[in-house]
């Protein structure tokens, strides 16, 4: 093969190899991003665990003043949840959602 077949075989072969490049790259940031994700769920874990510890109570955690300084959003709710899942005698829970 000679000329315009060789031509189009080695583009050909040249855009399969961007493309592997590029699946390479996305499935190594997702891998990156699972790691990431574990990492914060097991530190609001043992965020939340050490609070309980010193507060006593999962309904105590929310008044833990170290673990209101470091805990995210997502780690509180999960607290407020813990708390009413699992200490509170009644629970009136309520989610406001403000839309900026």
């Amino acid at each position: 093969m000679t000329g315009p077949d060789t031509r189009r075989l080695l583009g050909s072969a040249a855009a399969v190899r961007h493309q592997s490049a590029r699946q390479r790259g996305r499935l190594a940031a997702e891998f990156d991003q699972r790691l990431v994700d574990a990492e914060v769920r097991d530190t609001r874990s043992r965020l939340a665990l050490e609070a309980r510890r010193r507060a006593g109570t999962a309904a105590a955690v929310l008044f833990d003043a170290e673990f209101l300084a470091i805990a995210d959003a997502a780690a509180v709710a999960h607290a407020i949840l813990d708390a009413a899942l699992t200490s509170a005698d009644a629970c009136d829970l309520q989610i406001l959602h403000r839309v900026c």
